[in-house]
């Protein structure tokens, strides 16, 4: 598959993705550095607007940050419902039981996508299914542009 994958992550979590393989891209969201001012965030959204990014998977409930991908101008915004975001959202996800795994939480948000859980075992181990989600994201969204830049 060709999609172009990128993850916005704070400069904390940065080092967890580093090399991997499924990620083209890791965009830094310094929201108490660079980005912390209006100034900052508008450089941040100006960034992500140039690389016409599809859709985004908001793995955080976060305002802020379905604020920033919204103004962004990336169409397909998916997420759980939260009721002062849920406007900005495109695709809502039902959110899943209260005693759902992290991993399985997050892997749920890839269902607007065409992301079935059923694949993933609870046998595997959680760094192996996180890699097999990004796997299975890169393989389902094969019909996006390779390079969020072109046209």
């Amino acid at each position: 598959p060709r999609a172009y994958i990128a993850c916005m992550v704070v400069p904390r979590c940065k080092e967890a993705l580093e090399g991997n393989p499924h990620l083209n891209e890791i965009i830094i969201y310094d929201e108490d550095g660079i980005h912390r001012s209006p100034f900052g965030k508008l450089r941040l959204i100006a960034g992500l607007r140039s690389k016409r990014f599809e859709a985004a998977i908001l793995l955080h409930r976060s305002f802020t940050r379905s604020l920033l991908v919204s103004l962004a101008g990336i169409p397909r915004r998916i997420g759980y419902y939260r009721r002062k975001r849920d406007f900005l959202i495109t695709d809502v996800v039902e959110l899943p039981p209260d005693d759902t795994h992290r991993v399985d939480f997050f892997l749920n948000l890839g269902k607007p996508l065409g992301i079935s859980l059923d694949e993933y075992g609870r046998k595997t181990l959680t760094f192996t299914r996180i890699e097999a989600g990004l796997i299975r994201l890169r393989k389902s969204v094969k019909h996006l542009r390779t390079n969020p830049s072109e046209h």
